[in-house]
C-alpha cells in the first residue's frame, strides 16, 4: 500500500511539473541561496544565465543542450538533480522572487576592467513575443545613453549587448508602461563580461531574473524603482521661483515612497538600498536643474528669469540647487542609470558656468570658443529654421521635435501613419527634427515608422544646430510639436500629437 501511494504520488507530482512545462513553465528556486535556479518551457529551458533546448527525456528528466554541452535534469518533488548536483528547491508562482533567505549589508562597489568587457542581458518572454520596444543602456563612462531596439530572435528572445569597462545599466520599457506591473519599466544590472538573464511571463504576470547580481535585479524589479519617480512638480506651467521648491516638496514624498518600499520589504541588501536611492536622487536632481537650466536659457516669465536676464548674475536659489547635488556626486561612489548620465550632462554645464561666474555675452574657455548665449531668438536658430521651412511655404507644415532617449517620443512614432492617412488630401508636410539621436537609432525609427515617407521629411541634425533650432522654437519639452499655416506662422495653442490625429485634423481644418 505504502509503495502504491509513492507511486500514485511520483505520477501526480510529474504531471504537474508536465502541466506547469506546457503551460507557463516550471520555474524553481534554490532554497538555500534564495536565486533562481532553472525555469524549464515548452522547448527550452533557462539555466546558469543561458537558453537552452530542451527535451523531456522521461516523466521526472530532461536534457538541455546549448550547442557546445549537454546538462541533465531530474526533477524530484522539493529536490532536483542538475547536471549531476543536487539542490532543495521550491516552485516559484508570485509575480517576483520572494525574499532572500539570508541579509546581505555588502554596500555597493563599482566594478572596473581595464579593457572593455561585454556585459550581455537576454530577455526571454512566455509569450515569445516583442514584449520591450526600447532598451536603454549606460555605464559610468558614457557621455549619453546608448538606445537599442530590440531584435527578436526566433525562440522569443532578445540579446543585448553592450561593450562596457564597468557595470552596465540596461533600462527595458514595454509598450505600454505600468499595464503589466513592475517589469513593464525596468532596471537591470550586469557587470563586465557576465550575463543576465530576465524572463518575463507577459501572459499570467511573473519576471525572474539571473546571473551575478541577480538579487539586486529581483529586488529592484520587485520593489518598482523604475516608477518611484513620479513627480506631481509643475515643468513648464510654472515660474522658475514657484517650480523649484514644488520639485523638493515632490522629492519628499518620494522619500516617504522609498521609507515605505523599505518598511514592506525590510530584508532588501544594502546595495539595492544604495541604487535605489541613487535613482531617486538623480532622476530629481536631473528635473530640478533641467528646468532651471531650461528657464534661464529660454524666454519664461518669473523674477528670477528678470532677475538672471538684468544681472547676468546665478539667482541663489538657483546656484544652491546645484550646489546641493555637488559633493555626495563627486564623493559617492554612484550605480550608474539613465537618471545618473542625464544629471552628468546638465550638471556639468551648468556647473561650468557657476564656477566661472560667466555673464550671458563672455567666452568660455573651450576646444573652441563658444559665446555663451541667453536669447531664444538667437540668429543661428531662425537662419537654420527658415532653410528648412521655407522651401514648403504654401502649405502647412507640422513638425516634430522626438530623440531616441524619450520614450513618450517613441510611442507617438507609432501613430505617424496613422495620422498622415487621417490628414490624406490635406495640403499638409510633415517635418521630424531627432534630438541628440544616434545616426543607428535614427536610421531603424526612420524605417520603422515611415518618417521620410513621400510627403515627410526626417532630419538627424547636428547637434549644435539642433540645440539652436531648438532655442529659436522655445522647445519646452520632448515630444513637441508645432503647426505652420501657409504663411509660415506658428498655429497658437497646443498642438496635438501623432496619436491625437483627429484632433490634429479639426486644428488643420480650422485654419486652411
Amino acid at each position: 500500500m505504502k509503495r502504491f501511494l509513492a507511486v500514485l504520488l511520483s505520477i501526480v507530482a510529474a504531471m504537474h511539473v508536465a502541466a506547469n512545462t506546457a503551460g507557463a513553465g516550471l520555474c524553481l528556486r534554490d532554497d538555500a541561496t534564495g536565486e533562481w535556479l532553472i525555469g524549464i518551457f515548452d522547448s527550452c529551458a533557462v539555466y546558469n544565465n543561458r537558453i537552452w533546448r530542451c527535451e523531456k527525456t522521461s516523466r521526472r528528466g530532461y536534457q538541455l543542450d546549448d550547442g557546445h554541452s549537454r546538462v541533465g535534469v531530474r526533477l524530484m518533488r522539493g529536490k532536483a538533480v542538475i547536471d549531476g548536483r543536487r539542490y532543495r528547491c521550491s516552485e516559484l508562482s508570485g509575480s517576483f522572487l520572494p525574499e532572500y533567505p539570508s541579509p546581505d549589508d555588502t554596500p555597493y562597489r563599482a566594478v572596473r576592467s581595464l579593457l572593455p568587457d561585454t556585459a550581455t542581458l537576454i530577455c526571454l518572454t512566455r509569450s515569445r513575443r516583442e514584449f520591450y520596444f526600447y532598451y536603454g543602456v549606460s555605464d559610468d563612462s558614457v557621455k549619453n545613453t546608448s538606445q537599442r531596439d530590440p531584435l527578436l530572435n526566433a525562440d522569443g528572445s532578445v540579446v543585448l549587448r553592450f561593450p562596457t569597462r564597468g557595470v552596465a545599466c540596461f533600462r527595458l520599457l514595454a509598450d505600454s508602461v505600468g499595464a503589466h506591473g513592475n517589469w513593464s519599466n525596468a532596471i537591470v544590472y550586469c557587470n563586465p563580461g557576465d550575463t543576465a538573464v530576465l524572463y518575463v511571463d507577459d501572459i499570467d504576470g511573473r519576471a525572474y531574473c539571473m546571473g551575478s547580481l541577480a538579487r539586486l535585479n529581483n529586488e529592484l524589479m520587485a520593489a518598482g524603482v523604475a516608477s518611484l519617480h513620479a513627480w506631481s512638480a509643475p515643468w513648464h506651467d510654472a515660474p522658475l521661483d514657484s517650480a523649484l521648491p514644488a520639485f523638493e516638496r515632490s522629492y519628499a514624498r518620494s522619500l516617504r515612497l522609498i521609507d515605505s518600499v523599505y518598511a514592506a520589504r525590510p530584508s532588501l541588501s544594502a546595495c539595492t538600498r544604495r541604487c535605489i536611492e541613487a535613482y531617486c536622487r538623480y532622476d530629481h536632481a536631473f528635473e530640478s536643474i533641467y528646468t532651471m537650466w531650461s528657464a534661464l536659457n529660454f524666454d519664461e516669465a518669473g523674477p528670477l528669469r528678470r532677475e538672471f536676464v538684468a544681472t547676468g548674475k546665478m539667482p541663489a536659489i538657483c546656484r544652491e540647487t546645484i550646489l546641493k547635488f555637488a559633493d555626495d556626486y563627486k564623493a559617492q561612489q554612484v550605480p550608474p542609470s539613465y537618471a545618473l548620465t542625464n544629471f552628468k550632462q546638465i550638471y556639468k554645464q551648468a556647473k561650468f558656468v557657476l564656477d566661472a561666474g560667466l555673464t550671458p555675452a563672455e567666452v568660455c574657455p573651450a576646444q573652441r570658443p563658444i559665446v555663451v548665449r541667453f536669447d531664444s531668438t538667437e540668429t543661428a536658430g531662425l537662419q537654420l529654421f527658415e532653410q528648412i521651412v521655407s522651401p514648403y511655404r504654401g502649405k502647412m507644415v507640422y513638425i516634430d521635435f522626438w530623440g531616441a532617449w524619450c520614450g513618450p517620443c517613441r510611442a507617438e512614432l507609432k501613430h505617424v501613419k496613422a495620422m498622415r492617412d487621417k490628414l490624406r488630401g490635406k495640403d499638409i508636410v510633415y517635418i521630424f527634427l531627432a534630438n541628440d539621436t544616434d545616426g543607428e537609432a535614427f536610421s531603424e525609427l526612420t524605417r520603422r515608422y515611415g518618417l521620410d515617407a513621400s510627403g515627410s521629411v526626417s532630419l538627424n541634425l547636428p547637434a549644435d544646430r539642433q540645440a539652436a533650432l531648438e532655442r529659436f522654437v522655445g522647445v519646452p519639452h520632448f515630444p513637441f510639436s508645432l503647426l505652420l499655416d501657409r504663411h509660415g506662422n506658428p498655429v497658437k495653442g497646443e498642438v496635438p500629437r501623432p496619436s491625437q490625429a483627429e484632433k490634429l485634423l479639426k486644428l488643420v481644418e480650422s485654419v486652411e
